[in-house]
C-alpha cells in the first residue's frame, strides 16, 4: 500500500501529504497527542482505554465523547484512509504512515556484530537530529506523559548507539571528519557525558586539532562546574594533557603543523579558573621604612615570594591595578586539583609572610574568566569577586566561597555565613580555611541545588566503608542529572579501590537472558573475538584480575538465549545448566568481592530482563561482605506486566530527591514502589536512581 504521509516528529511537528508535499495543520495539544500515540504504537488501541489515557480527569462518558470529537476531526483533516477503526479499536492502517521516530527505532541491532548500513544509518540521524517532541507535554495525563518518557528515553539510547557505530564506522575507513561530526552531535546529546566527550577528544588529537580538543575539555569541564557542580573524570583530564603535550610538541616543530592550526584566530571565551587575590591588612599602621617601598605599597621581597610561591603549586601571577596580588590556578586549563593548589598555595603565602612585619589577608574564588591566547582578562567580575571575598577576611586569615569544591576534602574549612556584594546579585558562602585537615570523608561531588540528597549519599557510602549497610531510594524526573551523580560516585569508589561492574539494560534486548553481563565483559575487557576465540580471551582477561572460570561456564554465558528465563521449565537440562551458569557467575562475584569492594551499577534498569534481576537478587542475598550495589532507575515506572504482581509507583514530584527505606527479606523489583532487597549484614548499600 502506498504511502499517504509523513508525520515529523523530532524538531518541529508536521504531517506532510507524501503526493504533494503539502503540509496539514493538526491542532496541538490532544491531537497531536493522538495522532503521535497511534502512529508510535503500530497497534489499534481500544476506545476506552485511550479516553482514559488522554482525559483521565474527566468521567468515562465525557472522556469517550472528547477522543470521538478528535479523532472525528483527525479524519476530517486525513481522510479515512489513513486509519484502521471499528466500533472498540482506532489505529493507523499499515503501510500509510512514514514516522521518522519509527524510522530511527527500526535501526535497532539485536547483536553488536551485524553489519551496518553507514549510508542508511546516515540518513536517518541526519532526519532525526533535533530533539523528540521538544516543549511537548499535557497537563494531568500522568500516563502519557510516562509513556512519552519512555519513547523519548528510547529514541535517546538509539540516537547514541548509532551515533557511536557511526563515528568509530567513519574513522576505521579513513573518513577521520565524519568521525568528528559524529561524535560532536553525540555531545550535543549527552553534555555531561565524559565517553562521549573523550571520543570527540580522542578523534580531534588523532586529526592533529589539538587546540580544538584542549578546547572541548575547557567547554566540558566549565559546564559541568556551572551546570551540576561535577568535574570532569581522570581519564579525560588525562586526555586533555596529552592534547597539551602534543600542542606543545607541535609548536616546537612548526613544519609539521597543518594549515588549518597555522590559521586559527585567537579566540576569546569563557573558561573556568581558580583566582587567589592578597592585599595588605591595616594598612593605615605605620610599617617600617624598608617596607614602604615597593610596587603598590608591597616590598620586593613580599612580591618575590608570592611570584615564588604561586608558580612552585602550578599557578599563573596576573598583574592588577587595584593594588593587592593576583594569579590564576587552572588557567588555560581548568585542571581538577586547581583549587586545593591555590588553597595550598594562600596557606603557604601566610606562612611564609608571618615574620614580615605585614599583616595580609587572602581571598580565593572559582568562577569563570575570559580569555584569549595570551593572558585572561581581569576586566569581568572573577577578580572583583575574589577581591570582595578577600574583605571578609580578617588580617591573617584566608577566606574561599563554597565553590572550591574541589578542596573541601584537605582543608578544615569554618563557615563565615553568606555575604552578598555590591553589584552582584547572588548569594555567596563564605568560609575560613584553617590548616588543620579534616578527617577523610567522600568528596563532594554535586553541590549546587543537591546539598540534601548529596549529603544523604555521602553518609551512606561513609558507612559503606566503614562496614555497615544502607537502603536510599534516588527519584527524579528526566534531566535532573541522576545517571550524572551514580557515575561520579562510582569514579569515588574506584579512587577508593572498589572495582566498579557497570551493566546497561537496553530496551529490545529486555527478554535476553543475561545480556547486561554479556555486554558488560565484552566492554571492560576489550572482547573483540567471537566463538571460541572470545572464550580463551575472556578466560585470560578474568584470570588477570584473580577470576577463574571454566570454559564450560562462559560458553553457556554467552548461548544463554536459548535458555529459559525461569525454573519453572519443563526441560531440566536447560534448567540445570541455568543454575550450574548462576554458580558460576555468583561464584565469580564472590572472587571479586573477598579481593575489593565491588560497586555494581545497573543503568537503565526498568529494562531489566529477569535473568539479570534474578542475579542481582541472589548477589546481594549472599552475602558479600564487600559488596557495594548501586542500582539506577532512569525514569520512573507507572506499571509493570513483565515480572508479575508488582506495587505500582505513585506520580513524584518534579526534582531530584532521595527516600530511605528498610531492608527486607524479599526480591527487589525495579519497579516497585520503594527500594527494598534482602540485606542480611555485610559492606552491602543499596542505591536506586
Amino acid at each position: 500500500m502506498p504511502v499517504l504521509y509523513h508525520l515529523t516528529t523530532f524538531g518541529n511537528f508536521a504531517l506532510t501529504e507524501a503526493a504533494t508535499g503539502t503540509q496539514l495543520s493538526i491542532p496541538a495539544g490532544k491531537t497531536r497527542a493522538l495522532l503521535t500515540y497511534l502512529a508510535l504504537n503500530q497497534e489499534p488501541a481500544p476506545r476506552e482505554w485511550l479516553a482514559d489515557f488522554l482525559w483521565p480527569e474527566l468521567p468515562a462518558d465525557a472522556g469517550r465523547f472528547n477522543l470521538r470529537h478528535t479523532f472525528f476531526h483527525l479524519r476530517r483533516l486525513c481522510g479515512d484512509a489513513l486509519f484502521h477503526q471499528n466500533r472498540h479499536q482506532i489505529g493507523i492502517a499499515r503501510g500509510r504512515l512514514s514516522v521518522d521516530a519509527l524510522m530511527l527505532l527500526g535501526m535497532m541491532r539485536t547483536d553488536m556484530h551485524n553489519a551496518v548500513d553507514v549510508t542508511a544509518c546516515e540518513a536517518v540521524i541526519e532526519a532525526c537530529q533535533e530533539r523528540f517532541l521538544p516543549g511537548f507535554w499535557l497537563p494531568d495525563c500522568d500516563d502519557f506523559e510516562a509513556w512519552l518518557d519512555h519513547i523519548r528515553q528510547s529514541l535517546l539510547r538509539q540516537q547514541v548507539s548509532l551515533l557511536e557505530t557511526l563515528a568509530e564506522q567513519r574513522v576505521i575507513d579513513g573518513h577521520l571528519e565524519l568521525g568528528i561530526h559524529h561524535a560532536r552531535h553525540l555531545t550535543h546529546l549527552m553534555p555531561y557525558d565524559d565517553g562521549a566527550r573523550r571520543r570527540l577528544m580522542r578523534y580531534l588529537i588523532n586529526a592533529r586539532r589539538t587546540t580544538a580538543a584542549q578546547m572541548e575539555f575547557e567547554h566540558f569541564a566549565a559546564l559541568l562546574a556551572r551546570e551540576i557542580g561535577a568535574q570532569p573524570e581522570q581519564e579525560t583530564l588525562r586526555l586533555s594533557q596529552t592534547a597539551r603535550t602534543e600542542t606543545t610538541t607541535t609548536a616546537a616543530r612548526p613544519a609539521t603543523v597543518p594549515a588549518n592550526e597555522k590559521k586559527m584566530p585567537a579566540e576569546r571565551e569563557w573558561r573556568i579558573t581558580t583566582a587567589l587575590y592578597c592585599e595588605r591588612a591595616e594598612v593605615s599602621v605605620a610599617h617600617p621604612t624598608e617596607y614602604d617601598a615597593g610596587e603598590n605599597g608591597y616590598p620586593e621581597s613580599v612580591a618575590s615570594i608570592f611570584q615564588l610561591v604561586v608558580t612552585t603549586h602550578g599557578g599563573l601571577v596576573i598583574p592588577t591595578p587595584s593594588g593587592g596580588l593576583l594569579a590564576y590556578f587552572g588557567y588555560p586549563i581548568a585542571l581538577e586539583s586547581a583549587p586545593t593548589a591555590a588553597i595550598t598555595a594562600g596557606l603557604a603565602l601566610l606562612a611564609a609572610c608571618a615574620d614580615s612585619g605585614l599583616q595580609f589577608r587572602l581571598g580565593a574564588h572559582l568562577g569563570r574568566t575570559l580569555c584569549d591566547q595570551a593572558r585572561p582578562d581581569i576586566s569581568g567580575e572573577m577578580a572583583r569577586v575574589a577581591q570582595r571575598i578577600c574583605l571578609v577576611a580578617e588580617s591573617g586569615q584566608f577566606a574561599v566561597n563554597t565553590d572550591l569544591w574541589g578542596a573541601q576534602n584537605s582543608f578544615h574549612m569554618v563557615s563565615l555565613g553568606s555575604h552578598i556584594f555590591r553589584g552582584l546579585s547572588r548569594t555567596f558562602q563564605i568560609y575560613r580555611v584553617e590548616r588543620g585537615a579534616q578527617e577523610p570523608r567522600i568528596t563532594t561531588i554535586i553541590e549546587r541545588r543537591r546539598e540534601p540528597e548529596q549529603s544523604l549519599l555521602n553518609a551512606s557510602m561513609e558507612r559503606f566503608l566503614s562496614g555497615d549497610s544502607a537502603c536510599l531510594g534516588l527519584q527524579g524526573e528526566t534531566g535532573f542529572g541522576k545517571t550524572t551523580l551514580i557515575i561520579a560516585l562510582g569514579n569515588k569508589a574506584r579512587q577508593a579501590g572498589a572495582f566498579v561492574i557497570k551493566l546497561s539494560c537496553v530496551s529490545n534486548l529486555c527478554n535476553t537472558p543475561l545480556y547486561p553481563v554479556q555486554a558488560w565483559l565484552r566492554q571492560r575487557f576489550g572482547l573483540t573475538q567471537t566463538g571460541p576465540e572470545l572464550i580463551e580471551q575472556l578466560i585470560a582477561a578474568l584470570a588477570e584480575v584473580g577470576c577463574n572460570m571454566h570454559a564450560a561456564e562462559l560458553s553457556l554465558l554467552f548461548a544463554l538465549p536459548a535458555l529459559p528465563i525461569n525454573d519453572n521449565s519443563s526441560d531440566t537440562t536447560q534448567a540445570t545448566r541455568r543454575e550450574e551458569l548462576f554458580s558460576s557467575l555468583l561464584r565469580l562475584l564472590g572472587q571479586l568481592a573477598a579481593k575489593t569492594p565491588v560497586m555494581i551499577i545497573v543503568d537503565d534498569m526498568h529494562w531489566i530482563d529477569p535473568s539479570t534481576l534474578e542475579l542481582i537478587n541472589r548477589a546481594h542475598q549472599a552475602r558479600y561482605q564487600r559488596t557495594l550495589l548501586f542500582a539506577d532507575l532512569a525514569q520512573r515506572v507507572q506499571s509493570c506486566e513483565k515480572f508479575g504482581s508488582v506495587s505500582d509507583t505513585q506520580p513524584i514530584d518534579s526534582g531530584c530527591r532521595i527516600r530511605t527505606g528498610t531492608t527486607h527479606r524479599q526480591a527487589w523489583h525495579p519497579c516497585a514502589a520503594d527500594c527494598r532487597m534482602g540485606c542480611k549484614g555485610g559492606r552491602i548499600a543499596i542505591f536506586m536512581a
